[in-house]
């Protein structure tokens, strides 16, 4: 048999290049898989960080609202018995007020400053802002505890923040 040097040269370039398609073609099928793989990958460590920025934030969320309800009850309860004629239930409320105002202070400081990482700067600094407000509040509700016996413009003051407290805050 005579094969002609044309069938011969067309006959080897068929071979490496079946040789090379069943090199090339794996190995460039491999590399695109390990690529999407590490994309993939990527991708789930993103949402995976983003889920838990989400848990966190909305754990703070929830962290602020059950200690700014602790104040506001607090700080209510405090002016509406001061505002009254109950000096018993006054003095009593009182006294709670005075050992729980601090701790309440201090667990909505420590959540504002969580909230510098987990929410926008505009949130923060409202955050922040409010918390100067409670503080200068409580300035105002402590200096009304200067006398043990209630006067009626202490009564009043304490009238004018129960109402704040209760139309201006709470909504």
């Amino acid at each position: 048999m005579d094969f002609s040097q044309d069938l011969i040269e067309k006959i080897i370039i068929l071979i490496i290049t079946a040789v090379l398609t069943g090199l090339i073609v794996p190995y460039i099928s491999k590399k695109m898989d390990e690529m999407k793989a590490k994309s993939q990958k990527s991708f789930e460590a993103d949402i995976a960080r983003q889920d838990k920025i989400i848990e966190a934030q909305s754990r703070l969320i929830d962290d602020i609202s059950h200690i700014l309800w602790q104040w506001r009850y607090l700080s209510i309860k405090v002016a509406y018995y001061g505002s009254g004629d109950n000096n018993e239930k006054y003095d009593m409320i009182k006294k709670e007020y005075d050992e729980s105002i601090w701790n309440i202070l201090n667990q909505f400081r420590n959540e504002i400053t969580k909230a510098r990482m987990l929410a926008s700067d505009d949130s923060y600094q409202k955050l922040l802002n409010f918390y100067e407000y409670i503080v200068e509040l409580d300035k105002k509700i402590s200096s009304l505890f200067q006398d043990n016996e209630l006067n009626e413009n202490q009564k009043m003051e304490f009238a004018k923040i129960n109402s704040l407290i209760y139309t201006d805050e709470t909504k």
